[in-house]
């Protein structure tokens, strides 16, 4: 469900303008990392999350996949088996990402916002 509604806000974005959807889609890029230590979460709170999480990081985001532009064009390249090895480096350094993101929030005790919404 949680995926769905993901993709859902991202297109309703994008069918604003393309830059607005690609920051949304940022800014949901942590929700599986969050279902993933809080399971107990809803879809739209897991979604509110990560737009707090990724508060002040989305630039961070955009260079690390950035970083990656590289990589995915030899997966290209190899007609595709190369991603058979990128797919998993890149989900563990994005992995990494959250993590240490969710230590720096939980560290410097920042304030919960007051947006409730996932969109």
């Amino acid at each position: 469900i949680t995926s769905f509604v993901m993709s859902l806000f991202i297109v309703l974005w994008t069918l604003l303008l393309i830059v607005p959807g690609i920051i949304k889609a940022f800014s949901y890029s942590l929700t599986p990392y969050i279902l993933r230590d809080q399971p107990e979460l809803s879809a739209l709170e897991s979604i509110t999350e990560s737009r707090r999480l990724m508060d002040g990081h989305k630039m961070e985001a955009f260079m690390l996949v950035l970083s990656f532009f590289g990589w995915f064009l030899v997966g290209i390249l190899t007609l595709g088996i190369g991603f058979f090895f990128i797919g998993p480096y890149f989900s563990t350094t994005y992995a990494t990402f959250y993590d240490s993101i969710r230590d720096k929030q939980v560290d410097s005790n920042e304030p919960v916002h007051g947006t409730e919404q996932g969109f």
